[in-house]
């Protein structure tokens, strides 16, 4: 599968996109959020709504929360609605895959492309990889062995 596309709506959620299958991202304190609903949608899982609630109820080992999610208006953007979801955090995505069966293609993106995909809270400014720069010698070590050599 190629060809990810990431689309923010209004900073605190975005869509996570691939070849007809999409996964909706929510941040909610500070902690990136994944729809399970999508993650088990785009693994083939026929009634997903049914197995949240399950997993919900029981309190299993996949962390739900369920959030209210913006709903993306005609032009997509923002709109004023808002839908309850069931979400999950990185380790609840991870754990659902492997708890249902799912193809080898999807499970790559999920694990490479999805999950490790984070938003940052609105107004943050984005991580910047940390750049060393290289040490140069001093000059003064340089000159002090010229001299000697000059001198003898």
């Amino acid at each position: 599968m190629t060809g990810t596309a990431k689309v923010e709506i209004a900073g605190k959620a975005a869509v996570v996109e691939q070849e007809g299958k999409s996964v909706r991202v929510l941040l909610h304190e500070g902690e990136t959020l994944y729809a399970a609903r999508d993650i088990l949608k785009a693994c083939g899982t026929k009634y997903p709504e049914k197995w949240c609630a399950r997993e919900f109820r029981d309190q299993t080992r996949v962390r739900m929360l369920k959030l209210m999610y913006p709903a993306r208006g005609k032009t997509g953007g923002m709109n004023r609605r808002t839908y309850e979801m069931y979400f999950t955090d990185e380790a609840g995505g991870l754990a659902i895959l492997e708890a249902i069966g799912c193809d080898n293609g999807v499970r790559d993106w999920l694990r490479n492309e999805v999950l490790p995909y984070k938003l940052n809270r609105p107004g943050a400014p984005k991580p910047q990889p940390i750049c060393e720069p290289p040490i140069q010698p001093t000059a003064q070590a340089g000159i002090g062995d010229r001299l000697e050599y000059v001198n003898n």
